[in-house]
């Protein structure tokens, strides 16, 4: 089952960057919303992407320990 959790794993992934890509343009789709986050909380520009890649390496990396 390793194949399975690699390939939930890559699409967990994949899928956080297509939210990355969704919410970066919400955010700057309305300009001040965008520049607010981007002075005072940057942080959260990019928090879909990284709680996605350390929730998909996690279950990656899940197969690798059995």
């Amino acid at each position: 089952m390793c194949i399975f959790e690699t390939i939930l794993g890559v699409a967990i992934i994949i899928g956080a960057v297509l939210l990355e890509i969704a919410w970066l343009g919400i955010c700057f789709g309305s300009v001040i919303l965008g520049l607010v986050l981007l002075v005072f909380a940057p942080h959260i520009l990019l928090a879909p992407l990284s709680i996605g890649i350390a929730s998909g390496s996690a279950v990656i990396a899940s197969c690798n320990d059995r």
